[in-house]
C-alpha cells in the first residue's frame, strides 16, 4: 500500500471529519511526469465520521434455561379423603379426621395416587396393639404428595395428614 493512502486513511480514522481534495493540471497532456504544475485549487468536503461495525463470527444462541414446574394449584385439594371433615391447613399441607376404617381410607389414597398417575413410592403399614400408622409416599409430573394415616389406641377417629 502506498505511503500516501496510508497516511490518508489514518488521518479519516484519527479524527478527520474533512476529506481535502487537491486537484492538479498540467499545462499539456503530453507533458513529461516529473513536470507537474502546482495545485489550483484545494476542496474541503465533508465526509462524516468513519464507522466500524464488526460482523459477529459466532452468531448469538439462546440457550434456554431450565425452570422447575410448579405443581397446579388445586393438586393438594385432589387429597381430600370423601368422608372426612379439615381440621386444618394451608396451601401444602392440611389435617383431616375421619371415623371411616383406616384400611378403607389407606385403600382411597392408594387409588387416588395411580388414578393421577403418580407412581407409590412407599407404603408402608404399621398396626400395633390398637394403633395404625400408616405412610404413603407418591412422586408424578405434578409434584410429590405425603399421606399419613393414624389412629390412636382407643379413639374412633382417624387422622390423616397431607403434606406436598
Amino acid at each position: 500500500m502506498p505511503l500516501s493512502l496510508m497516511v490518508l486513511l489514518i488521518t479519516l480514522m484519527i479524527g478527520g471529519s474533512y476529506l481535502i481534495v487537491n486537484s492538479y493540471s498540467s499545462k499539456e497532456d503530453s507533458a513529461v511526469l516529473s513536470e507537474q504544475s502546482s495545485p489550483q485549487e484545494i476542496e474541503s468536503v465533508p465526509t462524516g465520521q468513519p464507522s466500524i461495525n464488526p460482523t459477529p463470527t459466532v452468531p448469538a444462541i439462546a440457550i434456554p434455561t431450565p425452570s422447575p414446574t410448579l405443581a397446579p394449584q388445586n393438586f393438594i385439594g385432589d387429597f381430600v379423603y370423601p368422608n372426612s371433615k379439615k381440621v386444618s391447613g394451608g396451601e401444602n399441607s392440611f389435617v383431616l379426621e375421619s371415623n371411616d376404617n383406616p384400611d378403607s381410607i389407606t385403600d382411597w389414597y392408594k387409588e387416588k395416587i395411580r388414578n393421577l398417575g403418580m407412581n407409590v413410592k412407599t407404603f408402608v403399614t404399621t398396626k400395633t396393639n390398637g394403633k395404625v400408622l400408616n405412610k404413603l409416599v407418591g412422586a408424578g409430573r405434578e409434584g410429590e404428595v405425603i399421606v399419613e394415616i393414624s389412629k390412636s389406641a382407643g379413639s374412633g377417629v382417624v387422622e390423616i395428614r397431607v403434606d406436598r
